[in-house]
């Protein structure tokens, strides 16, 4: 059976290649993601920020190094199978500040406080295949 779906996994992306690559069409990236699923089963996936509790307190010019967790859990759909693993992913994380002038983010996961407020700090990890997972971190430079 599982011989089988792997056939037919491989005829669906050397078809969808042909016609010009995942990429090209929403058509071939959803047929490649559900033949996945039929293959691998459904997936969890979330991230977190691992090293704060809720709000991050900061001084103006003080520096806090985030630690975005990756989890997921991934079950085969027959009673099988289940495995969960968890990564950190702090450098292939996209960050984003609702207000830089009071703190921004290096690409390193580096939150940089700069003057008094609030700013909201959005968390993104993007995998192949799977839409994106998202957080956010409410920072307040005192």
């Amino acid at each position: 059976m599982i011989r089988l779906k792997i056939i037919a996994l491989v005829a669906l992306l050397a078809g969808t290649l042909a016609l010009g690559g995942c990429g090209s069409g929403a058509a071939g990236g959803i047929l490649v993601g559900y033949a996945l699923d039929e293959l691998f089963g459904t997936e969890t996936s979330t991230i977190s920020v691992d090293n704060v509790a809720g709000v991050l307190y900061l001084l103006p010019d003080e520096q806090f190094q985030l630690r975005i967790l990756h989890r997921q859990l991934r079950d085969d759909g027959y009673g099988y199978g289940r495995y969960y693993y968890e990564e950190y992913v702090t450098d292939e994380c996209e960050y984003k500040s609702s207000a830089p002038d009071v703190a921004y983010v290096l690409g390193d996961g580096l939150v940089v406080a700069v003057g008094p407020g609030t700013a909201v700090i959005s968390v993104k990890f993007d995998l192949v295949l799977q839409k994106a997972d998202q957080t956010r971190l409410t920072v307040v430079v005192e």
